[in-house]
């Protein structure tokens, strides 16, 4: 009987025994398991996280490239309107590519200059149409009774223009090609001049009288 009793003490001990391995087996899984899902789960987080971080690094970029292309259009408009366009104030115009005042300054032909008083245009620049004179883009100081003479200015009551040529101005002047005469004492055929005399008629470039001479085809006859 104390053999039979040892035997199954000895039995229920090694039953005990397995079956503690066993929980120790389990166990072990279980903890191995555990780490395993730890695991599992922090690298889950470290990939959500850089996922994060390369959607908002994407995000980042898109907004970069979209204020850099703002950026190049603002700068783009800023030229065309300073390379063109100037600000418009009060009274203003344009002068070519520029906008001016015209309370203050002359456009001449594309060209600015300061304006006075009874400013006009002579060529490119301004002038004081009361102190000067323009002949032909050409200024000259305004005097008396002034005219222009090719790109001169003369007074007319001294001074007598034929063909932009200026003369002395004498009684009765009038031009013969580009001088000045006397028609009271000579006359003029054809831009040859001759003493006057009796002679009232031209015959070619010779002054005649036609009560005593006859002109054949621009020959005395």
């Amino acid at each position: 009987m104390a053999s039979s009793v040892l035997k199954d003490s000895a039995v229920h001990v090694v039953e005990q025994d397995r079956t503690t391995l066993q929980l120790r087996n389990v166990v072990m899984a279980s903890s191995v398991l555990k780490d395993s899902a730890v695991h599992v789960v922090e690298q889950d987080r470290t990939t959500h996280k850089l996922r994060n971080v390369v959607m908002a690094s994407s995000v980042l970029k898109d907004s970069a490239v979209h204020v850099v292309e703002q950026d190049r259009t603002t700068h783009k408009l800023r030229n065309v309107v300073y390379g063109v366009l100037s600000s418009k104030g009060f009274s203003s115009a344009c002068c070519g590519t520029r906008s001016y005042n015209t309370q203050t300054q002359k456009c001449c032909n594309g060209v600015l200059s300061p304006k006075g008083f009874s400013s006009a245009c002579c060529g490119t620049r301004s002038y004081n149409t009361q102190t000067q004179k323009c002949c032909n883009g050409v200024l000259s100081p305004k005097g008396f009774s002034s005219a222009c003479c090719g790109t001169r200015s003369y007074n007319t009551q001294t001074q007598k223009c034929c063909n932009g040529v200026l003369s002395p101005k004498g009684f009765s002047s009038a031009c013969c090609g580009a001088r000045s005469y006397n028609t009271q004492t000579q006359k003029c055929c054809n831009g040859v001049l001759s003493p006057k005399g009796f002679s009232s008629a031209c015959c070619g470039t010779r002054p005649y009288n036609p009560a005593f001479q006859s002109c054949c085809y621009g020959r005395l006859c």
